[in-house]
């Protein structure tokens, strides 16, 4: 995609800026506030040949392509919206559509006409269905080799300048199946064109309602097959849209220079406003949306130069670019301040032209609803593959019956599960019993129940039987004497896994001092200087002493635990635990006991050991 413009292109942009300038631009304000573009301002449009833009020369056209017709619009509109219009509805969706689905016959008929002097127009919204155009009432009824049209229309653009009502109306049965397409002429028998409407925006452009009462036409008058009309009249909407974000872009170009312009000249707080951060920051999103439309219109327009699917593009190019004009239109008024809202400036009224550019042509909600369509589903468009699509039934396609399913297996007898698992079914014959199965997280399975029922509780084993009640009490009313209360000193060693406690008062014989393997005692006080720790003993640190009784020794320096000062911290811990206890022991300690300092070193450095009696 080549966004560059040819030199016929540039040729014919600069022809029609020209001629905007020089002969539109001046009378812009004149015609919104009388509410009529002249027909002079038609034919200077037709001797440049533009009437016929996009209609081959062989019917009197110039034969250009859509990105030539989107460069004109935008010119045009840049001066007057509301000749734009006029200009934009005549090319894409009235005179167009009779070259693309006329036959020869018709072709020779309107054409040459339409491409010369007189304007076209387009029809297909009524008081009771816009947005909904299959719902649509007007009636065409064939009398023989006529048609007989009744019903009546509104929203038609150029009705005052038309020659020719391009006009949709149902043969059928309903929705959008049974409408079809008819070319009415001004002067037809019976159709009444009604006055304009009064509007916001846009009040050159013409915009009338249609009456039609027995308007009898012949059958040639009927544009396409029977019960086609509506493809022909999305297709027309196709192009229609394209021109309508044209046109939009046109007027966000206008009201964009103008706001930049003033911006320029007006000064505030000691130098102009474009100096100001908050205005050059509305400058730069105008200018952003100003770009990101043309590309858009571009995109559009090339997908319909080679014959692709432009649907989605076109709604995308015509909401985002309607949208965006609106938004420009809004901040160029806000830059002007007050003046931005008084007449003497054309931005107020490039406000109310834009408005309803979000509207006619398809409204945005519309544009959204055909954007979301699936992508290459029918009139789809900017590539993507096709959803494909289930036959209804009726349809044609007929639906296969249901597959029989085999019966079910019956299910072999359960066997009783053997104690903690659950059996897999009857063993084989021969064949040694299996092992019971295994849960999912390696425990054993819970029992299932048998076949057919059982409840949520079936094939579990039954529960441990409830313990005895307790003994009666012995005639006399005397209570048994109270079990002894478990005993509290260290477990003896042993295997089990906590050997029974020794007495804690160690015997005479068992001391260090006393005991002939045992290390030189060192001056220093004993005590050790590893971090207390509880005391357990264990076969690993019980030792007999001569005698043989039991003693206990420190894990860390192997030294008695009367003396060792870890033993000493967890007996103190233990007294703390038990109050009566540790005041008795508070009792039994002398002075000099208490006033021992609590060890601060980490080390595993035992101060009785004989590497800290060797110790300078």
């Amino acid at each position: 995609m080549n966004l560059d413009l040819t030199e016929e292109q540039v040729a014919i942009r600069d022809t029609v800026r020209e001629l905007c300038q020089n002969e539109f631009a001046q009378h812009a304000e004149k015609w919104d506030r009388e509410d009529d573009v002249p027909r002079w301002a038609v034919d200077k449009l037709a001797e440049l040949g533009l009437l016929g833009l996009a209609v081959p020369e062989e019917y009197g056209g110039l034969g250009s392509d859509m990105r030539t017709t989107i460069v004109v619009i935008e010119e045009i509109a840049r001066v007057s919206a509301a000749l734009a219009i006029l200009f934009a509805v005549h090319n894409s969706v009235g005179a167009y559509p009779i070259y693309e689905f006329g036959t020869e016959e018709q072709r020779k008929r309107w054409l040459p006409r339409l491409t010369s002097k007189d304007m076209g127009a387009f029809s297909l919204s009524e008081p009771g269905s816009g947005s909904d155009a299959s719902a649509l009432t007007a009636t065409a009824v064939k009398d023989g080799d006529h048609y007989v049209l009744n019903g009546s229309k509104n929203w038609v653009t150029n009705g005052h300048h038309a020659w020719t009502f391009l006009v949709f109306a149902r043969t059928g049965g309903p929705g959008s199946k049974g409408i079809s397409a008819f070319i009415l002429e001004r002067d037809t028998p019976g159709l009444t064109v009604g006055k304009c409407e009064d509007k916001m925006g846009l009040r050159g452009s013409h915009t009338v309602t249609l009456s039609m009462d027995d308007v009898r036409v012949p059958e040639i008058c009927r544009l396409g097959p029977e019960n086609e009309g509506i493809k022909i009249a999305l297709s027309a909407l196709d192009k229609g849209r394209i021109g309508v974000a044209a046109q939009a872009l046109g007027v966000m170009q206008a009201a964009f220079g103008e706001a930049a312009k003033y911006a320029q000249q007006r000064n505030a707080f000691g130098g102009p406003l474009s100096k100001i951060q908050a205005i050059q920051f509305k400058l730069a999103e105008m200018e952003k949306r100003v770009q990101g439309s043309r590309l858009l219109i571009q995109r559009a327009a090339w997908l319909k130069d080679t014959n692709q699917p432009c649907t989605r593009a076109a709604s995308a190019a015509k909401l985002y670019s309607t949208e965006a004009a609106t938004w420009v239109t809004h901040q160029a008024i806000q830059v002007h301040g007050g003046y931005g809202y008084v007449k003497e400036y054309p931005v107020e009224r490039y406000y109310r032209d834009v408005r309803v550019m979000e509207i006619y042509e398809g409204t945005s909600e519309i544009q959204r609803l055909v954007i979301a369509r699936p992508a290459g589903g029918g009139r789809g468009g900017g590539g993507g593959a096709a959803r494909p699509r289930r036959a209804a039934p009726g349809a044609g396609a007929k639906r296969r019956p249901p597959r029989p399913r085999p019966p079910a297996p019956a299910r072999p007898p359960a066997v009783p599960p053997p104690r903690g698992g659950v059996a897999r079914g009857p063993p084989p014959a021969g064949g040694p019993p299996l092992a019971p199965r295994r849960g999912p997280r390696g425990g054993r399975a819970r029992p299932r129940g048998p076949p057919g029922g059982g409840g949520r509780g079936a094939g579990r084993p039954a529960p441990p039987p409830p313990p005895p009640p307790p003994a009666p009490p012995p005639p006399g009313g005397a209570r048994p004497p109270p079990p002894p209360p478990p005993r509290r000193g260290p477990p003896p060693p042993g295997p089990g896994p906590r050997a029974a406690q020794a007495p804690r008062t160690p015997t005479p014989s068992a001391s260090p001092k006393n005991s002939p393997s045992a290390p030189p005692r060192s001056t220093r006080p004993s005590s050790c200087s590893t971090r207390a720790r509880p005391f357990r003993s264990s076969p690993a640190t019980a030792r007999k002493s001569p005698a043989g009784s039991t003693t206990r020794s420190c894990a860390t320096c192997s030294s008695d635990s009367a003396t060792c000062a870890s033993s000493k911290s967890a007996a103190a811990r233990s007294s703390r635990a038990s109050p009566s206890r540790a005041s008795s022991r508070r009792r039994s300690r002398s002075p000099s006991a208490r006033r021992t300092p609590r060890p601060r070193s980490r080390t595993s450095t035992c101060r009785t050991s004989p590497s800290a009696a060797r110790a300078p």
